[in-house]
């Protein structure tokens, strides 16, 4: 288990490389065309009305959150597309600062599409998958990624906190079996983990043999 969560992390140089090419050329503009789906949805469809007060008040947190949440990547944004020579530990603390937040922000979307049901779970499981390829360091990645199956649960347990109260009206069944994605998602997690670390071991492999080579090559 020790040698399991070590933690080796590539060299300075190549792990900016790596953040920078997976957050700046496939993360951001997948960000980009989620928020203006999002934008569009908040301010212009139908998407989120509620006639209940309760969901009212919900939904006006939620355009505040969406906000903060706007200015925060673009501010991620810039400073990925414009820092040519960021520092590569600053780097992955944003990265984790950034993740995190968008877990936030999922959970909160959980929440406001249906919870437990809510197709948003989907984009949970392409988070765990970017936090594997951004954060290689073992523990963060592994906090980070639980964290985010915490944030789905909580999600799901106010949603249905919230079709408890009295002006509510609850669907008949309004959650299908959440361990089960529950358990998916830690599943996801650990396998993301386990692949990262066959890889690691496969390059340790050709690194000893290529280092062998050339000693038996120098006798």
């Amino acid at each position: 288990m020790r040698e399991l969560l070590q933690e080796t992390a590539p060299a300075p140089d190549e792990l900016a490389l790596r953040l920078k090419t997976v957050e700046r050329d496939i993360v951001l503009p997948v960000k980009a065309v989620g928020i203006g789906i999002l934008m569009y949805s908040l301010y212009r469809s139908r998407w989120f009305e509620d006639m209940t007060l309760t969901s009212s008040l919900i939904h006006v947190v939620f355009e505040r959150f969406f906000l903060f949440y706007l200015l925060i990547n673009a501010a991620m944004a810039v400073l990925l597309i414009m820092s040519r020579e960021f520092p590569a530990p600053w780097l992955q603390r944003l990265i984790f600062t950034s993740s995190f937040i968008d877990g936030l922000f999922l959970a909160a979307l959980t929440f406001r599409t249906g919870g437990f049901d809510s197709t948003v779970y989907w984009l949970f499981l392409g988070l765990i998958i970017r936090n594997a390829l951004s954060v290689p360091l073992a523990r963060t990645q592994l906090v980070l990624n639980f964290s985010l199956s915490a944030c789905y649960f909580l999600a799901g347990l106010l949603d249905v906190a919230l079709a408890n109260l009295p002006d509510e009206q609850a669907p008949p069944n309004p959650t299908e079996p959440f361990a089960l994605r529950l358990f998916v998602l830690w599943l996801l997690t650990l396998c993301c983990y386990g692949v990262q670390v066959l890889l690691r071991k496969q390059r340790l492999a050709q690194d000893e043999g290529r280092e062998f080579t050339a000693r038996q090559k120098q006798l």
